[in-house]
């Protein structure tokens, strides 16, 4: 009896063993997948953050140009206002004093 008792102990036993074992390899193999995946995912976003700083770099030399040319234009429009204004004076000045708006005055049009 006590043989028998010793063999169902075993078996119990190896039986046991091999669950646990065959419950580990899956485990492992679920921890690996998540690796791989986890890789992917890595790659991935590594890949898209270079793309996203290749644009950022474009960007900064398109607001680069963007800011020379506005720099530019204002520089203009204040040469221009300053030449409008000049020649507003000088209607001004050409008019005969009849039909002279006052140039300082609330009312100006051109002020």
């Amino acid at each position: 009896m006590m043989l028998w008792a010793a063999l169902a102990i075993g078996l119990t036993l190896i039986f046991a063993t091999l669950r646990m074992w065959t419950e580990f390899a899956r485990t492992v193999q679920r921890v690996r997948a998540e690796i791989e995946h986890a890789r992917e995912v890595v790659v991935s976003l590594t890949d898209r953050l270079a793309t996203v700083k290749s644009k950022t770099e474009e960007v900064k030399v398109e607001v680069g140009v963007l800011a020379r040319d506005r720099d530019e234009l204002e520089r203009r429009v204040l040469d221009e206002r300053q030449r409008l204004t000049d020649l507003e004076q000088r209607l001004e000045k050409t008019r005969p004093k009849s039909r002279r708006v006052d140039m300082g005055s609330e009312d100006s049009l051109f002020g």
